[in-house]
């Protein structure tokens, strides 16, 4: 069946207009641009393909701070590592729900689950947080922030004195 465009004899106008499909990626790269460069490289910050355990990021001037909820989880079942070399973070752990007898369930949603998430940790961090603790279901971990000091800019111009002979 023939368009309007081709009974009226029309220039096409799909190539006057961008597609909608054409806007919306360009849109979503502008917009991944600018969180990119205000935040850094979201690409190189989280490596998971999980949403659990959800987490807080934050800072201030001296720390670098992340809370994970992980409800139902004690110390004993968390593993926490950071690889020097590339300042990775990952966070391991299960949860275990335990009857001392067996029972005839009528609903069981609560589960033994498992998880891992690793983070892309600035690489101005100590390693070793300073703050690593589980409380009410929150682990929080705060790593401190290695600060610079600018270096005193060097004099140089050198005085060359002249020798007698």
């Amino acid at each position: 069946m023939a368009s309007i465009d081709d009974v009226l004899n029309l220039p096409q106008r799909r190539i006057l207009y961008p597609q909608r499909n054409m806007i919306m990626a360009q849109h979503e790269q502008i917009i991944n641009k600018f969180f990119d460069d205000f935040l850094g490289s979201r690409k190189n910050f989280i490596h998971s393909n999980t949403s659990y355990p959800k987490m807080d990021i934050f800072e201030d001037d001296f720390y670098f701070c992340l809370d994970f909820a992980v409800p139902g989880v004690e110390e004993k079942d968390l593993d926490i590592e950071v690889v020097k070399e590339t300042n990775l973070l990952t966070i391991t752990g299960s949860s275990r729900i335990s009857r001392e007898k067996s029972y005839f369930y009528h609903l069981k949603e609560l589960k033994q689950s498992a998880f891992t998430r690793t983070i892309q940790l600035p690489h101005d961090l100590e390693v070793d947080p300073e703050v690593c603790h589980l409380e009410n279901g929150i682990l929080k971990l705060a790593f401190k922030k290695i600060i610079v000091k600018a270096e005193e800019p060097k004099e140089t111009v050198k005085k060359i004195s002249i020798k007698k002979s």
